[in-house]
């Protein structure tokens, strides 16, 4: 679930705290998270709605100055059932944190070594984190489409991908590129990766 930049700097006033979105099936749930720009949302409820049920209220909630305006956004969409959305910030992205923690215990560096593995596993591409973290301490600020070049593989696989191992606190997104975190500096000189 993406917002609009103009949204985003109303949900860091506290102005507004509920969405409306057209979705075949909704791509977030009740008591989840989720990670913006500008912070960490935690999703209180998402229950469809019929259109007649907004109110003026919820309109204003949502960051619309009129019904036009919400029907305009609405109609980008033509398929799908309409959803509900309300949510409030929880503060700070909890990775911008996490990826600085570069002191870590043998238990919790056990838990990554198996989140790796879990990834390098489960999906089509097999083996892939440690080539691709390897990447980009190698080639700070290369753009996902160069890194995919250079690894062989799909653009459109990796930057998912390289987004999993950010959620792991291990790559930080820069304007161009990546780099590593001092996390994931950490993890692979213990990984004891050349």
């Amino acid at each position: 679930m993406l917002f609009k930049q103009k949204y985003l700097a109303l949900i860091a006033k506290g102005v507004v705290n509920t969405a409306f979105r057209k979705w075949k099936k909704p791509t977030i749930k009740t008591d989840g998270t989720l990670i913006t720009p500008i912070g960490q949302l935690k999703i209180i409820s998402v229950s469809p709605i019929d259109y007649e049920q907004i109110s003026d209220q919820d309109i204003k909630a949502a960051g619309y100055n009129s019904r036009d305006e919400l029907d305009r956004e609405l109609s980008t969409k033509k398929e799908g059932g309409l959803y509900k959305i309300t949510f409030k910030l929880l503060g700070e992205d909890p990775r911008i944190a996490l990826r600085e923690i570069d002191e870590i215990s043998q238990e919790e560096f056990t838990k990554i070594e198996n989140k790796l593995e879990r990834l390098d596993s489960g999906g089509a591409v097999k083996n892939w984190t440690l080539k691709v973290l390897r990447s980009i301490r190698d080639h700070p600020e290369r753009r996902a489409a160069d890194l995919a070049i250079d690894l062989n593989y799909d653009k459109l696989w990796l930057k998912p991908s390289i987004r999993k191992l950010k959620g792991m606190g291990l790559t930080i997104s820069l304007p161009l590129g990546y780099k590593l975190s001092p996390r994931g500096e950490e993890v692979l000189k213990r990984l004891g990766s050349s």
